[in-house]
Parts: structure tokens; C-alpha cells; sequence
């Protein structure tokens, strides 16, 4: 279940970036067909729902990067 370990490594200080690109912790990329755009609301819906302490911090760094 994807929204729990999204918030696991949110706490354990780790990046947006690393969770979807060092961690491989959604399935984005070709072979899913799922678009960086779409993986990025999907996270801000699953932190928001499992663990919204980290709301801010996902959407700040989403538009820092442009993203969101």
C-alpha cells in the first residue's frame, strides 16, 4: 500500500524526488503508463488522507521544482 510508505519515508526525511525516482515507491514510467503530472496529485491526495503533517512540505517542494 503505497500512501503509508509514502509517509514512512516523508518522515524519515527523504524528498518527493526519492520517492518516486530512488525509491521507485509508485508505479510510474513507461510500462504503467502513469505521468509524472498524475503521480504528483496522487501523492498529495495520499499524504493528504494518511498523513497530512507532510502536506506543506510535499506541495512546497512540488512548486519549488515546478511541478505542481
Amino acid at each position: 500500500m503505497l500512501p503509508p510508505e509514502w509517509c514512512l519515508d516523508l518522515k524519515d526525511g527523504h524528498s518527493v524526488d526519492y520517492l518516486f525516482d530512488a525509491n521507485e515507491a509508485y508505479p510510474i514510467g513507461p510500462e504503467w503508463g502513469t505521468k509524472r503530472a498524475d503521480a504528483n496529485e496522487l501523492l498529495l491526495l495520499g499524504v493528504s488522507t494518511h498523513c497530512p503533517e507532510y502536506r506543506d512540505q510535499v506541495t512546497e517542494e512540488l512548486r519549488a521544482t515546478g511541478q505542481y
